[in-house]
């Protein structure tokens, strides 16, 4: 039942787009070192949810 039915969080293309975000953020942040990784992590959450 469950598996026939696509989550409602995929539906939308703009949660895609702001995971997408987040993940770049976070990639971003650790490979040039900007914060520690907590604050890449919290930016990225803000971005995602904000």
């Amino acid at each position: 039942m469950l598996l026939n039915r696509v989550p409602v969080i995929l539906e939308k293309e703009i949660y895609a787009s702001a995971a997408l975000i987040g993940a770049i953020v976070v990639v971003l942040g650790d490979y040039l070192k900007w914060l520690s990784s907590d604050w890449d992590s919290i930016i990225a959450l803000i971005i995602c949810f904000g």
